[in-house]
């Protein structure tokens, strides 16, 4: 059917153009590259747990942790889907234009950032024993004075403790959030013809991030890991803030509609 409704509009050659196909790879290939790049690092810590706790019993860890991001995955698909619906409209208009258009698109995604952060946060143990039981739930109660009391001690007796997945959703809606805000900056460089500047901060923030993650995790499973995740998802948030600035396409936000004033 999208074939045929294509057809209808603009007529396809269905001969490859090899000529055509590798002067795209050529002039975008890095845009192909970091946005790859842009994906894979929200995948790092799960791996690393895998990769640093290999054996049956450490298994758990990975586990917890895939299940989580698994959930927040499904949910990436909102900033690309209302982007990807726009994005012909915005690179149309001016400059000024864009940058304001792109500012009231990152204050949408926004209030859907705060709206699975608030549902993962306090349903976090309901959606996670709806998808697997009770196998991943933490067994204390989350966030309770007692619970906080013995997280602490087992932290400050440097005593890692296992976490449960709902535990872990409430952070990960954090990253979600940030996340949000990434992918509306690569349709900003994108719209500005931009898109191969952001590979190299993508990459630098990867290298960086698997070093100080594998560190993290080493020393304290996914506790490490969550403060990793955070740390490389705001490292590419004001990587792609800066790059933004350098190129003065930085979008106008609307602050009091961000606030929700």
């Amino acid at each position: 059917y999208t074939s045929y409704m294509a057809e209808s509009i603009v007529p396809l050659r269905w001969i490859p153009s090899w000529r055509y196909m590798w002067s795209h790879i050529r002039q975008n290939g890095k845009y192909g590259a970091a946005f790859f790049l842009s994906s894979f690092h929200l995948l790092i810590v799960a791996l690393l747990l895998s990769i640093i706790y290999p054996t049956i019993d450490w298994f758990i860890y990975a586990g917890i942790r895939w299940l989580s991001l698994q959930l927040i995955q499904i949910l990436l698909i909102i900033p690309s889907s209302i982007a990807n619906s726009v994005l012909h409209r915005i690179t149309s208009i001016s400059a000024l234009g864009q940058r304001k258009a792109f500012g009231y698109l990152i204050a949408v995604v926004m209030r859907f950032g705060y709206l699975c952060l608030a549902n993962f946060t306090i349903f976090a143990t309901h959606i996670i024993y709806f998808v697997s039981g009770d196998k991943y739930i933490h067994t204390d109660t989350p966030f309770s004075g007692t619970w906080l009391s013995h997280l602490w001690s087992q932290i400050s007796t440097w005593t890692i403790p296992v976490l449960g997945a709902d535990i872990i959703l409430p952070f990960l809606g954090l990253v979600l959030f940030l996340s949000f805000i990434k992918t509306i900056y690569n349709y900003i460089f994108v719209a500005a013809h931009r898109q191969n500047t952001i590979f190299p901060v993508n990459l630098w923030w990867v290298i960086i991030g698997w070093s100080v993650a594998s560190i993290l995790v080493y020393h304290f499973n996914i506790i490490g890991g969550i403060v990793g995740q955070l740390l490389m998802e705001c490292i590419f948030v004001c990587g792609s803030w800066f790059y933004a600035t350098k190129y003065k396409i930085v979008p106008k936000l609307p602050w009091r509609w961000i606030m929700w004033t």
